[in-house]
């Protein structure tokens, strides 16, 4: 009993000493821990990708392609493509799909993962807006 006492008190101490110095998640791994619950979230309303798109947003970009972001969250809200990038974009506050009752600024929140067309990952994470 000792000795699992003392196990949980080693592991909590450094989970803790890693996260204070400043230890980022992979975005791989924190896509993948947010999956399904985002998924459920699809159109930005519910409240659950608006609480969570930070941990996105702060997360250390690592090798992930659009195919695993894709299975991952699901299908983006909208696909934006220009003559150099391609922005997979997902909403996490749309209030055009809410109640009235629910007062929400006229503006839709969301996030974009952006990649160059000549390459296979993503190269940036951005969080916009645009006004209704």
């Amino acid at each position: 009993m000792k000795s699992l006492l003392l196990l949980l008190f080693l592991f909590f101490t450094l989970n803790t000493y890693a996260q204070k110095k400043g230890k980022q998640s992979r975005s791989s791994d924190i896509i993948s821990e947010l999956s399904y619950f985002w998924k459920i979230d699809s159109l930005g309303t519910n409240g659950f990708r608006l609480y969570t798109y930070e941990k996105v947003l702060n997360s250390k970009l690592d090798t992930l392609k659009p195919s695993v972001l894709i299975n991952k969250f699901g299908n983006p809200n909208e696909v934006l493509e220009s003559t150099k990038d391609v922005t997979y974009i997902y909403f996490y506050l749309n209030p055009t799909k809410m109640p009235s009752s629910f007062e929400a600024p006229n503006a839709i929140f969301y996030i974009g993962f952006i990649r160059n067309k000549h390459e296979k990952m993503i190269r940036k994470i951005i969080k916009w807006s645009f006004d209704l």
